[in-house]
């Protein structure tokens, strides 16, 4: 759900269906792409903390004003190689109605029905709590499986997230999450054939770090994801149809989140 990054796993399917070579992750890649998300995390991510604004709050024109009629947002804010790799940044954006930032806070930490709400995406999900968590700042450590299917092959990898909840004020939060591991499944059919050793496999997904932002907004909340990813690098030609493929993966993954929000909204008593 709000770390679900299979969404990305089809951008780089396509571009790599006919060349199935491992592809080992070297230190270069992983310093520059480092360096990348510490640069979004001093720049992009204190902003919302320190004004509540979102990215699209700065936009003009017909984006801002589609947001502000309920539209989700989608945009790719870069897509390009790097030496050794492919840096995928998408952000996106959606109000939903009737419902509190806390409501939505609690719905993302309700990790254990993930792979409910995000299936065929999410085949696992778990979570826990790190000791010394407080209600205004909490810690979990967050195992999801995740599996894609194409007309090409199905893959499927386990990953490890460290997520961080900030309470802001009564009406909004943020999170920030990064992968701490990422290994794919030698056959997705098979798990007890084991995984790769992580960092020389396909390289379909090596890192991963999504932030979301809610604050509460016109008789609901407004949520903004941005999610900064770490792949092998996609051949020559292939970019427009990788940034055509992230906009509408951005905005599937946005809509469901509505949609989970709003259910999760209903029922009676705590949601975790």
């Amino acid at each position: 759900m709000f770390r679900l990054t299979a969404l990305l796993f089809s951008i780089v399917f396509a571009s790599r269906a006919g060349i199935l070579s491992l592809e080992k992750l070297q230190p270069a890649t992983i310093n520059a792409f480092n360096r990348y998300v510490a640069d979004y995390e001093k720049n992009g991510g204190a902003k919302f903390r320190a004004s509540r604004e979102f990215l699209i709050d700065t936009r003009r024109g017909s984006k801002r004003r589609a947001f502000e009629s309920g539209v989700v947002v989608a945009e790719v804010l870069r897509g390009e190689n790097i030496l050794g790799g492919h840096i995928h940044h998408l952000y996106g954006a959606i109000h939903v109605k009737g419902v509190t930032a806390e409501q939505v806070r609690a719905a993302m930490e309700d990790y254990s029905k993930y792979s409910i709400y995000y299936k065929p995406d999410v085949a696992e999900s778990r979570g826990e709590p790190v000791p010394g968590n407080s209600p205004s700042a909490q810690r979990f450590r967050v195992r999801l499986k995740l599996v894609q299917s194409t007309l090409w092959l199905d893959v499927a990898f386990e990953t490890a997230y460290d997520t961080r909840y900030i309470k802001l004020d009564d009406h909004s939060f943020a999170t920030a999450s990064r992968s701490t591991s990422i290994r794919e499944y030698k056959d997705a059919h098979n798990p007890s054939l084991g995984t790769y050793e992580e960092g020389n496999d396909h390289g379909f997904l090596w890192r991963i770090c999504t932030w979301w932002h809610a604050r509460d907004r016109d008789g609901g909340v407004d949520i903004e994801m941005t999610n900064i990813s770490l792949t092998r690098p996609v051949p020559f030609g292939f970019g427009w149809w990788a940034s055509r493929k992230a906009r509408s993966s951005v905005e599937n993954l946005l809509l469901r989140t509505r949609q989970t929000v709003t259910e999760a909204s209903r029922v009676p008593g705590p949601n975790r």
